[in-house]
């Protein structure tokens, strides 16, 4: 199946009363750089709850295919149609944001003795929904310094995010 919303940037699906058992469900839509595939999405999905959102996915068509032998439940029970491209600010909004920040310090101005490079890649994005709203934030991804665990953290505002 396909799920179509003309004039949309990205889509993210919303399913619920999620019960494939031992079949799997994937979702997919044509990039810039080919087909991205999220999934295979197996039982009651990745919470093991039955209800969960799918990652973002490019354009105004995402697929839905379903494989397995036992007749699958689901319920595409809202999605997310993104307006404007992800990540990507409007002119004036940048130049607003530039004003409001005059001590922001990018870090790409700053010579490779100052800063470690794979710090300068250190960047993340993260979009969530909440109360049928989507929001989208930016943030740094850190590791951990025990070699032992393989920990990732996202570190971003407070306005952005301000629970665990």
């Amino acid at each position: 199946m396909a799920i179509r919303s003309p004039g949309a940037f990205g889509i993210r699906i919303h399913f619920a009363s999620f019960d494939v058992g031992e079949g799997s469900v994937m979702v997919y839509a044509e990039g810039k750089n080919g087909l991205i595939v999220h999934g295979p999405f197996r039982g009651k999905g990745p919470n093991n709850s039955g209800d969960f959102w799918t990652a973002s996915l490019p354009g105004e068509t995402v697929f839905i295919e379903v494989y397995g032998t036992v007749m699958p439940q689901l319920e595409v029970a809202e999605f997310v149609h993104f307006d404007k491209p992800l990540g990507v600010p409007e002119e004036d909004e940048e130049r607003a944001a530039l004003a409001v920040l005059p001590c922001h310090l990018d870090v790409m101005c700053y010579n490779a003795s100052q800063v470690h490079p794979l710090a300068r890649d250190a960047v993340g994005q993260i979009n969530f929904v909440e109360n049928g709203l989507s929001f989208l934030c930016s943030g740094t991804l850190l590791n951990d310094l025990d070699d032992e665990t393989t920990v990732s953290y996202f570190l971003t505002a407070y306005h952005c995010i301000s629970t665990q």
